[in-house]
């Protein structure tokens, strides 16, 4: 798996399919937060991503499947209350 920066996630994801459906942070001006700042913010296109997904899924390394990482895997607007995905 090639990841973009940094990925974060909880230990208890240690065992997960990390995909990054996003690169970085739409927001990414929160005074607390410099996750993302070295990343310039992309959605990853459905062909991306289900590449990904298939390569991964020809491995048998015991990874569980996870939604994806990075700080917008929704893709949504930071303002916008009702994602669209």
């Amino acid at each position: 798996m090639k990841y973009e920066g940094i990925v974060y996630r909880p230990p208890s994801e240690a065992r997960s399919l990390i995909v990054q459906v996003t690169i970085g942070c739409a927001h990414n001006t929160c005074t607390f937060c410099n996750m993302y700042k070295a990343k310039d913010f992309r959605v990853r296109s459905m062909d991306e991503i289900m590449e990904i997904r298939t390569e991964e899924a020809k491995k048998d390394d015991g990874k569980d499947p996870d939604a994806g990482s990075d700080g917008d895997k929704d893709g949504s607007d930071p303002g916008d209350k009702d994602p669209k995905v």
